[in-house]
């Protein structure tokens, strides 16, 4: 969960699909992030994710 709060509350947005905001967290380097995908209209999380599959361990030791 360190790493899902540190992309909720400080990842950088950036446009994502029509309707939708990314937020983004860099982690051990530029080439490893944590992706919120959030609704514009709603403020609900639609999907969260990092960039090599399932790497929430390395993620959250890079805190």
């Amino acid at each position: 969960m360190r790493c899902v709060d540190k992309v909720v509350s400080y990842g950088f947005p950036r446009k994502g699909d029509p309707g939708n905001t990314r937020l983004i967290y860099q982690y051990n380097g530029t080439r490893t992030r944590a992706e919120v995908v959030v609704n514009d209209a709603s403020g609900d999380i639609v999907t969260i994710y990092t960039s090599l599959s399932n790497d929430w361990t390395r993620c959250a030791n890079a805190l």
